[in-house]
């Protein structure tokens, strides 16, 4: 039960307003490009 409720309050972005609003949505709002989650994991 723990588990899942934890998964639930994961965001999918590190960028906040990515996490919330969508990484495409934020990119067309902000007229800006944002690096794929996987992308920016990568880099480290």
């Amino acid at each position: 039960m723990l588990k899942a409720f934890t998964k639930f309050f994961k965001r999918k972005h590190p960028y906040a307003i990515a996490a919330y609003l969508g990484r495409k949505n934020t990119q067309r709002i902000l007229d800006c490009k944002i690096e794929k989650k996987s992308k920016l994991l990568a880099h480290d």
